[in-house]
C-alpha cells in the first residue's frame, strides 16, 4: 500500500527524445513553469505515464485485518474498562488492566532493565577513572568521594517499580490495600495504609493532612512511671534499664494505701513488674551463658539448641524469682494486719475510697456520654 500510495504520488514514465525541458536535472517546485521546447507544439502528445492505481480496498481491508490479528497476538486489544456499565469487582478490573497492557509492561521492565545496566556501567566508569580521593560538595557539609565508593560491594538500581505504569493503576492498588487494611485492623498499620493512597494520589503535605501515630514509648525513671500508672497508661520496660532499682521502687509503691485500694492500677503495676523481672533474668542468664565456652561453641554451631537450653534455664530463673517476690509480699502482709482494729479500719477506708472512685468514674462516664449526645445533635 505504501508503495502504491509513493508511485501514485511521484509518478514516472516516458518521454519523447526530441522533446526539450530546461534544468531537467532538477526536480520542479510547487508553482514553478519551466520552458520545453516541443516538437509540433503538442506537450501531451510528448509524455506517456505509466498506469498505477492508488491502494485498493482489498489492500485497505487486508492492513486491517492484520492490525486486529496483531493486537490479538500480543494481548493489547483495547478493553472498555471506563465504559462498563455494571459495577465490576475490583481484582477483575485490575487483571483486565494486567491483560491490555502486558506488551507496554514488557516495554517498561526492559527500559528499567536498560536504565539498571546503564548505571552499572557509569559506576564501573567512576570507579576506574576517580581519583583515590576527588572534593566533592554534597548537602550537609563536604564529603570526600572516592573510586573505592563504586566498587563492587554496592549494587547500583533504579529507584522504581517496574510493574507499575500508570497513576491509574497505582491509586487502584493503594484501595485495595485500604480495603484489605480496614478489614481487619488489629493486623496491619491503618495509618500507612492511608499515607500510601495518598502519595498514590499525589497528594501535598500528607504529614498535614494525616494525623500524626501514636508516639513510641520511652523509657522513663520509675517515679514517673508510678505516675503514669495512677494515670492508668500503659507501662513499657526496656533491656538496658535498671531492673533490680525500678523493681524495688514500683514494690514500694505497690504497699501504699493509694495502690493498695485501687486494685487495676495494681495489676498494672504487677504486670510492669514482671516484664523487668523478665528482662532482668533473661540478661542475666544470657552472660552467664556466654561466659561459658562450651555455651559459645553450642550458640555458634547449632543455634536452635542453644536457644531451648536458653529459653529453659530463664524459665527457671523466672520461676525463682517470682517465688521470692509473692514471699516478700506475703510478708508484708502479715506485718500490716496483725492489728485486727487496724485492719477494720482500713477496711473501712478502702470501701469509702472504692465508693468515691465508683462515683467519679460515673460521673465521667456520664459527661462523655452527654458530650457525644449534643455533639451527635
Amino acid at each position: 500500500m505504501i508503495d502504491a500510495g509513493t508511485l501514485k504520488n511521484l509518478p514516472a514514465g516516458f518521454k519523447s527524445r526530441g522533446i526539450r525541458v530546461r534544468d531537467d536535472d532538477q526536480p520542479i517546485q510547487p508553482g514553478e513553469f519551466r520552458d520545453v521546447d516541443a516538437p509540433g507544439g503538442n506537450i501531451r502528445e510528448q509524455f506517456f505515464n505509466l498506469p498505477f492505481t492508488e491502494p485498493s480496498t482489498t489492500l485497505f481491508n487486508l492492513l486491517g485485518f492484520l492490525v486486529q490479528a496483531g493486537q490479538k497476538f500480543a494481548a493489547i486489544t483495547d478493553n472498555n474498562i471506563g465504559n462498563d456499565a455494571q459495577n465490576r469487582a475490583v481484582g477483575t478490573t485490575v487483571a483486565m488492566m494486567e491483560r491490555g497492557s502486558r506488551v507496554m509492561s514488557g516495554v517498561h521492565k526492559r527500559c528499567y532493565y536498560a536504565m539498571k545496566m546503564e548505571f552499572k556501567i557509569l559506576a564501573r566508569i567512576m570507579a576506574e577513572s576517580l581519583p583515590p580521593e576527588y572534593p566533592y560538595d554534597v548537602y550537609g557539609g563536604p564529603r570526600l568521594i572516592k573510586s573505592q565508593d563504586f566498587d563492587n560491594r554496592v549494587d547500583i538500581l533504579p529507584v522504581a517499580d517496574p510493574n507499575i505504569m500508570s497513576m491509574a493503576q497505582r491509586v487502584m492498588l493503594a484501595q485495595t490495600q485500604l480495603q484489605i487494611a480496614s478489614s481487619n485492623p488489629m493486623l496491619h498499620n491503618i495509618h500507612e495504609a492511608y499515607r500510601r493512597v495518598y502519595e498514590a494520589l499525589g497528594t501535598k503535605q500528607i504529614d498535614a493532612l494525616l494525623k500524626p501515630p501514636a508516639p513510641r514509648p520511652e523509657p522513663m525513671d520509675p517515679a514517673k512511671e508510678n505516675a503514669r500508672a495512677l494515670q492508668m497508661k500503659l507501662l513499657t520496660a526496656f533491656e538496658f534499664q535498671d531492673h533490680d532499682a525500678h523493681i524495688a521502687a514500683h514494690m514500694a509503691f505497690m504497699q501504699s494505701r493509694m495502690v493498695q485500694i485501687n486494685p487495676q492500677v495494681y495489676a498494672l503495676l504487677q504486670g510492669h513488674l514482671m516484664e523487668h523481672v523478665g528482662l532482668k533474668v533473661k540478661n542475666r542468664v544470657f552472660a552467664e551463658m556466654t561466659s561459658d565456652e562450651e555455651m559459645k561453641r553450642l550458640q555458634m554451631e547449632k543455634p536452635e539448641e542453644f536457644s531451648i537450653l536458653f529459653e529453659s534455664k530463664v524459665s527457671e530463673q523466672i520461676a525463682m524469682e517470682t517465688q521470692s517476690l509473692a514471699q516478700m509480699e506475703r510478708q508484708f502482709y502479715a506485718q500490716a494486719n496483725q492489728d485486727p482494729l487496724v485492719q477494720l479500719k482500713q477496711q473501712e477506708i478502702d470501701l469509702r475510697a472504692m465508693d468515691l472512685q465508683r462515683k467519679m468514674q460515673e460521673q465521667q462516664e456520664k459527661m462523655e456520654f452527654d458530650a457525644t449526645k449534643f455533639g451527635a445533635c
